[in-house]
C-alpha cells in the first residue's frame, strides 16, 4: 500500500508542476490583456466625445466591469479570481 501512496504523490507533484506552467501562462496573458484593454480605453476616452457628436451613440461601453482572470496559490490551495482592469 505504501508503494501505491508514493506513486500517487509522484503523479500529484508532476501534475502540480504542469499546472504551475499553465497558471503562469494564464497570468502572463492576463497582464497582456489588461494592457491592451487599458490602451483601448485610452483611445475610447479620447474619441468618445466626438463619436457622440457624429454617431449619437457611445463608441465602447462596459469598461467599468472588465476583469481578467488571475491565478494564485498559497502553496497548497489555488484560487482563480477576476482582477478588475
Amino acid at each position: 500500500m505504501e508503494l501505491s501512496r508514493k506513486l500517487i504523490q509522484q503523479q500529484l507533484e508532476e501534475s502540480r508542476e504542469e499546472a504551475v506552467v499553465h497558471a503562469q501562462r494564464i497570468n502572463e496573458l492576463a497582464e497582456e490583456l489588461a494592457s491592451e484593454l487599458q490602451a483601448l480605453k485610452a483611445i475610447a476616452d479620447e474619441i468618445s466625445p466626438y463619436y457622440w457628436q457624429v454617431y449619437y451613440k457611445p463608441f465602447i461601453t462596459g469598461f467599468k466591469s472588465i476583469s481578467v482572470p488571475y491565478v494564485r496559490s498559497d502553496g497548497e490551495v489555488w484560487t482563480i479570481f477576476n482582477r478588475m482592469v
